[in-house]
């Protein structure tokens, strides 16, 4: 009964037990990456990136959040472009460990990069430059700015769990 009781239960953070199946379009070789969406919300990043940034102009579509997620899923499976978006997109079996129906494509995850870019703020920039100079920083955009705050969530929270002296 105890062994039955715990076969039921979540293992983690997200509802998921890792069970084998006779589906093969559910199968998958990404089985590790669950975990680490599981490690970003138990981070509370969902929550910080709700917080500090605002990018979307509509309630439609993936939240920033859900785009972030997604972004470093791409990552911990070693994508190496945002093409590489359509290939765990496809992974049926991933889809289901991390109950999503969908993941962003690779155009809507380039238009929410995009946004991070603010091009008044880089004609500003070019306007103060002086004749002779060619290199220029452009402040950082307001969405730039929230995402610095969701990495400064992170250390935080990382630093709470593992206090460190030198990072």
């Amino acid at each position: 009964l105890r062994e039955q009781k715990r076969k039921n239960e979540p293992q983690g953070l997200l509802p998921f037990q890792y069970d084998p199946t006779g589906e093969i379009d559910e199968v998958t070789g990404r089985g590790g990456l669950p975990l680490v969406l599981e490690t970003f919300r138990a981070l509370e990043l969902e929550k910080a990136v709700a917080k500090h940034v605002h990018i979307r102009k509509r309630n439609s579509g993936f939240s920033e959040a859900e785009h972030i997620e997604a972004l470093v899923l791409l990552m911990a499976a070693g994508g190496e472009c945002l093409d590489d978006m359509a290939i765990l997109g496809a992974d049926k079996g991933l889809l289901r460990l991390v109950e999503k129906e969908k993941l962003p494509s690779a155009d809507a995850a380039r238009q929410f990069l995009l946004s991070f870019h603010d091009e008044k703020l880089l004609a500003d920039a070019r306007a103060k430059l002086a004749p002779d100079e060619k290199a220029l920083v452009a402040p950082e955009s307001e969405a730039l700015r929230g995402l610095g705050r969701v990495v400064a969530h992170l250390v935080e929270r990382v630093d709470r769990h593992r206090p460190a002296q030198i990072a």
